[in-house]
């Protein structure tokens, strides 16, 4: 199996009343709000530059617009699981 959040293969997933809808490992589910809050700031931090400051006013192939798209895709899948999670968090406090 593989966990939601972080991707690893694990072979027991944990599904707590914080993350009933998502498959976690032990290590993703014991984490505090403040863990995904740190986490959520580090995706900021990470977040591809969108493409107009990528390839300026040429324009980028239709390849690498492609590549743009399946890299905002995975951060965007990321980033809202991290939100997702620290709320549930907070709300289990």
């Amino acid at each position: 199996m593989i966990c939601y959040a972080c991707r690893r293969h694990v072979d027991k997933v944990n599904t707590p009343a914080i993350a009933t809808r998502h498959l976690l490992c032990d290590t993703c589910v014991i984490k505090t709000a403040a863990d995904y809050a740190r986490d959520m700031a580090q995706l900021r931090y990470e977040k591809p530059r969108p493409l107009a400051k990528l390839y300026g006013t040429n324009g980028p192939t239709p390849d690498q617009e492609d590549e743009h798209e399946d890299q905002m895709r995975d951060w965007s899948r990321r980033y809202r699981l991290a939100s997702k999670l620290c709320k549930a968090a907070l709300a289990a406090q």
